[in-house]
C-alpha cells in the first residue's frame, strides 16, 4: 500500500527530518525508505513510503521531529522505575583530614561547587555529620562521618515529552544517548512547544528532575551526547571535559581532498561580525583547539576522525571551513546541498570517561549513521602501518 502523511512545518526542519526518518526505520525495521515526493517550497511537505509495517513509525516521526507531540503525563509506574533517589556521598575522616571545617571537605575532597553547598544547606538533610545537621563551619575528628546529597530536588524547570530514545549507558548518576540528527538538545525559549532531547530525557527520568546534559550537540549533529542526573555530576563532568578523564571524538565529511591528511587546527573562534549566532576565526576571540585525521577519501570528500581539544561552539564546523574544507552540509559556514547530505555532516561517535563517582571505565561507540555512511562507499580508506 503506498502511504501519505502530510507535514506542516518550516523548511529547515524538512532535511533533518529525511534523515532521522531514514535512520530510524532502517535500525529498527531493517528497511531503507527512499522519501520519493517532496512537494511545495515552505510549508505543505509529502512523504511516500510503501511497507505496510512502517505506518505508524513515518506518522509518529513525522509529528516528534518537528515538534507536534504533545506534553506527556508520566505515569507513577514511570516515575517510580526512572526517578532514582541518589544515594549521598559519604566520606570518612581520617588523621589527615581531622580538624578541617565541613566546607572545606566538601569543596575539596567532594568536589561540591558553592552553589551546590548553598543549596544543601537549605536541605533538611543535605549536609550530615555523624548522622545529624551540621554547619559547614563544623570542625571534624578523626571516625567521624560526612555525608552529602548530590541529587537534585524536584523543579519543573524542563517540560516532559515522550520521545523514543537510544540509551547507550545508564546507571544512577548518568544516562547517554545515541542523538538522531534533527532534534535540539536544549529546551528552547523562543519556541517552548518544541520537541528537544532535555524534554524526551526529562520524559524517560519521571518528568520531574531536570536533565543536564554536559557537552551540547547542534541540531544537525548525529551521535551520543551524556546527560547528568542532578546539578553536583553536571559540574564534576564539566570540570572533566577536554582531559583524560573525558574525551569525545567526532567523524566529519569534508568537502574536497584535505591536505595535510592530520595536523592541528588552533585558530581563536569568536562572533562573527555583525551576527549573534554565526562563528568565526577572529582576533581577540577564545582560544580554540582542534586535532585531525583523515580515515578515507576520495577526490571530493574526506572522512576525517575530529577531536576537540576545547568547547567552542560550532568549533570543528568553524576550524574546518578556516582552513578551506568545510563540511559537507553546512549551510552556515560552507554551502547547502541537500542532494549530498541534508545537514551537516557530522557525527559525535566516540565517548571515553572515568566515572565521576565510581571510577569505572567506560568507553562507547556509534556507528556512522546512514546519511554520512552512503557518502563514504566509494572512498578509499587508509590503512595505517604496525
Amino acid at each position: 500500500m503506498k502511504v501519505e502523511t502530510r507535514l506542516d512545518a518550516s523548511y529547515y526542519s524538512i532535511p533533518y527530518f529525511a534523515c532521522f526518518v531514514r535512520e530510524k526505520l532502517r535500525k529498527d525495521c531493517a528497511f531503507t525508505p527512499n522519501p520519493s515526493i517532496w512537494s511545495g517550497k515552505k510549508c505543505e511537505k509529502i512523504a511516500t513510503f510503501t511497507p505496510e509495517k512502517v505506518v505508524c513509525i513515518c506518522s509518529f516521526s513525522f509529528f516528534a521531529c518537528c515538534g507536534r507531540v504533545e506534553k506527556s503525563a508520566v505515569s507513577p509506574q514511570r516515575k517510580q522505575q526512572r526517578n532514582f533517589d541518589m544515594r549521598p556521598l559519604t566520606f570518612k575522616i581520617d588523621e589527615s583530614t581531622a580538624g578541617r571545617a565541613v566546607k572545606s571537605l566538601l569543596r575539596h575532597e567532594l568536589a561540591a561547587s558553592d552553589a551546590h553547598i548553598s543549596r544543601l544547606k537549605r536541605r533538611e538533610n543535605g549536609i550530615l555529620l555523624n548522622g545529624k545537621p551540621c554547619y559547614v563551619t563544623a570542625r571534624v575528628q578523626a571516625g567521624d562521618e560526612l555525608q552529602m546529597e548530590i541529587g537534585d530536588e524536584p523543579d519543573g524547570h524542563i517540560v516532559p515529552m515522550a520521545f523514543p530514545l537510544d540509551v547507550r549507558f545508564e546507571d544512577e548518576y548518568l544516562l547517554v544517548i545515541d542523538k538522531p540528527a534533527g532534534i535540539a538538545v536544549h529546551q528552547s525559549t523562543r519556541n517552548p512547544e518544541e520537541l528537544t532531547l532535555e524534554n524526551a530525557v526529562c520524559a524517560y527520568l519521571g518528568g520531574s528532575i531536570s536533565p543536564h546534559p554536559v557537552s551540547r550537540l547542534d541540531r544537525g549533529t548525529s551521535g551520543l551526547i551524556l546527560f547528568a542526573k542532578s546539578g553536583y555530576l553536571h559540574e564534576r563532568l564539566r570540570r572533566m571535559q577536554h582531559t583524560g578523564a573525558y574525551l569525545r571524538t567526532y567523524q566529519g565529511i569534508a568537502v574536497g581532498k584535505v591536505e595535510p591528511p592530520s595536523g592541528k587546527i588552533e585558530r581563536p573562534i569568536g562572533l562573527a561580525e555583525g551576527s549573534t549566532y554565526r562563528r568565526a576565526v577572529t582576533v581577540g576571540g577564545a582560544p580554540a583547539l582542534t586535532e585531525y585525521r583523515t580515515l578515507a577519501g576520495n577526490e571530493r570528500l574526506t572522512l576525517l576522525e575530529l577531536l576537540p581539544r576545547t568547547g567552542k561552539t560550532h568549533q570543528l564546523r568553524v576550524h574546518m571551513a578556516s582552513v578551506g574544507y568545510p563540511l559537507a552540509g553546512d549551510w552556515l559556514y560552507g554551502e547547502r546541498n541537500d542532494a549530498l547530505i541534508a545537514r551537516p555532516a557530522l557525527h559525535s561517535c566516540s565517548l571515553e570517561l572515568t566515572h565521576p563517582i565510581t571510577g569505572e571505565q567506560i568507553k562507547l561507540v556509534s556507528e556512522l549513521p546512514e546519511d554520512m555512511r552512503v557518502l563514504t562507499q566509494d572512498m578509499t580508506f587508509l590503512v595505517e602501518d604496525d
